[in-house]
């Protein structure tokens, strides 16, 4: 997009619009998350986009016997920031049964992903260098939960997220 923020702040406020003609999303929450992403507007103008993969958790990767790793389902492939892709990581943390195959359910436990993002933090560095970087990603996260709402209007843990989201959650 050619403003990236501006294109970022309409998705969101017209995303919430929808949420609220249809009931899906509880108006304090709808005002919250809008007025969050709007008084973070300053620290969403990006110049540096490139072309991001918004969809990496482990359902999405193979492995090989030789150590080779492949990427699979690439429909959530974006000109984005660079920062965007901490997103995923993100609601991993607070949910992760969402990304976890339901025959995984029983082996899968939130300790094991709470440590997610400071890992990346470690090995990815050039994902953190916003020095704002984790109300850019709450404010993704939010667009991206809302989006999710529209599709799944009665499910609760798109809420749950946005929630984590406004209060601050600590990585």
């Amino acid at each position: 997009p050619a403003d990236w923020q501006q294109d970022l702040l309409a998705r969101i406020d017209t995303t919430a619009d929808e949420l609220l003609r249809t009931g899906s999303i509880p108006p304090r929450l709808a005002d919250r998350a809008t007025a969050y992403a709007h008084a973070h507007a300053n620290i969403l103008r990006e110049d540096d986009l490139r072309l991001v993969y918004a969809d990496l958790h482990f359902d999405n990767l193979i492995s090989t016997a030789e150590g080779h790793l492949f990427l699979l389902d690439y429909e959530m492939l974006q000109i984005a920031p660079r920062d965007y892709v901490l997103d995923v990581w993100q609601r991993m943390t607070i949910h992760p049964f969402t990304y976890a195959n339901e025959e995984d359910h029983e082996k899968t436990h939130p300790r094991d992903y709470r440590n997610l993002l400071p890992w990346l933090r470690k090995y990815a560095p050039e994902l953190f260098v916003h020095p704002q970087v984790r109300e850019r990603v709450a404010v993704y996260g939010l667009l991206y939960e809302m989006r999710i709402l529209q599709s799944y209007p009665n499910a609760d843990w798109p809420i749950e997220r946005m929630e984590a989201y406004l209060d601050g959650m600590t990585w």
